[in-house]
């Protein structure tokens, strides 16, 4: 077989795509055929390295999207004028049936997309608000020292270092989770547009997380914790753990900033509950 003779019966296997698609396989096989004859090979022998026709044909039509593949394979099957009809008068009296079915299929993909986006921009809210816990604490703090409250200052930095700390120190959970969860939401996406183009490449999973720079992210979190519970415990020293006298320095934060910082320690719990108002 030579090459006229091989992409003439490639094109005839092909007949049921798209006149592009034929013109992109054909361009990509002939290219083939070229470089082995640049190469020094002799026609035939560059064309017996080659699949047949008939495989190549059907491997190009295996890799197509499986809308495109339907169609071509519905195509190229010789079906009888009576059961296309057939067919078709089935397909219009079973259209509220199918209709239904794929709008159910369609709502669970978009509910799949809106529960992984819902669960990505939660975990960033909490851990950004546990992060930032020290911004409150550093106000309250603030107010505290001025007012003559330490042991409250002390008590309040210490309970945002530890907040922000943990926050910090779980960040990487946050982050592994949401490049996870962007992943899911890609795969999800490329095997919706699948049905109709061939997606670029795979999703790879990975969460991301083994990067030695989080060590010195959980050495400074860790540090934070640490100092945070010893400014607590040095706070309730410094009251000798009495609930009464730190709620009155937090009653004078209160009356300080007229009430725009508001701060009880209730007598059942173990800590304090912050209000700004």
């Amino acid at each position: 077989m030579d090459k006229n003779a091989y992409m003439q019966a490639l094109r005839d296997h092909l007949s049921s795509l798209p006149e592009e698609e034929i013109k992109r396989a054909l361009s990509f096989y002939e290219e083939a055929i070229q470089d082995r004859l640049e190469a020094g090979m002799q026609e035939s022998d560059a064309i017996a390295e080659l699949e047949k026709p008939k495989q190549a044909a059907q491997r190009i039509i295996s890799e197509l999207p499986a809308v495109s593949r339907f169609a071509a394979k519905l195509k190229s099957t010789q079906i009888p004028t009576a059961t296309l009809i057939g067919l078709l008068i089935l397909t219009i009296l079973g259209s509220p049936l199918w209709v239904a079915i794929l709008f159910a299929i369609a709502a669970l993909f978009v509910a799949a997309l809106v529960v992984l986006f819902s669960a990505l921009l939660v975990i960033w809210v909490f851990t950004g608000l546990f992060i930032c816990a020290i911004i409150p604490g550093t106000i309250v703090t603030y107010n505290a020292i001025i007012t003559g409250g330490i042991s409250a200052a002390l008590l309040a930095l210490g309970i945002s270092l530890v907040i922000s700390g943990a926050g910090l120190y779980f960040s990487h959970v946050t982050i592994a989770l949401s490049r996870l969860i962007i992943q899911a939401l890609s795969w999800l996406i490329c095997k919706g547009a699948s049905l109709f183009i061939n997606p670029s490449a795979p999703v790879a999973w990975n969460h991301g997380i083994a990067h030695p720079l989080w060590k010195v992210v959980h050495l400074i979190a860790g540090s934070m914790i640490a100092v945070g519970i010893a400014t607590a415990l040095l706070a309730w020293t410094t009251v000798g753990f009495s609930t009464t006298r730190m709620n009155k320095q937090f009653r004078d934060i209160s009356s300080a900033t007229d009430g725009h910082v508001r701060i009880e320690l209730f007598e059942n719990t173990q800590g304090p509950t912050i209000l700004f108002s």
